[in-house]
């Protein structure tokens, strides 16, 4: 039973990560001792897998607060540091939205695999990066009052 039961914690930290253990501002030092202590055990036991979800959730949190930090500022702050947007349109509500995309294309190379039943052959296919980041500017006072962002390669 206590096999069955470690195999399925294991098992389902696989699939979920270790986003729960983040540290946050407000843990104190033994809150944050016992995170950073489970992420290592886990992390251990599932080859690292249980880490890859964290660090998407770290790239998207640190995306997120850089963009957080645009709301309040003007559009002319705006493309003074981003440069002018590929595209820009008027929301329903009147607002002006600015669009900045990034896209790229990558090449996942070809690999051959050999086994006792012959040779198989992986990847060789190419791959279309997308990120498009919008910023919605308030029509009267000319400040970021919303973002948003879709894409397989914004953070």
């Amino acid at each position: 039973m206590k096999r069955v039961l470690i195999t399925s914690a294991v098992f389902i930290l696989m699939l979920n990560g270790c986003a729960s253990f983040r540290i946050q501002d407000d843990d104190n030092a033994l809150v944050t001792t016992g995170k950073v202590t489970t992420r290592v055990l886990f992390g251990v036991c599932t080859f690292g897998l249980s880490e890859v979800k964290f660090a998407k959730y770290r790239r998207e949190a640190k995306l997120e607060k850089t963009l957080d930090s645009w709301i309040g500022s003007s559009a002319n702050q705006l493309t003074s540091k981003w440069g002018y947007p590929e595209n820009s349109f008027k929301a329903p509500n009147g607002n002006t939205v600015y669009e900045f995309k990034s896209d790229s294309m990558g090449y996942v190379p070809a690999y051959t695999s050999f086994n006792n039943y012959g040779a198989t052959t992986y990847g060789g296919f190419p791959v279309y990066y997308s990120c498009r980041i919008f910023f919605e500017v308030d029509q009267l006072s000319d400040k970021i009052v919303r973002w948003s962002y879709k894409g397989n390669s914004c953070y």
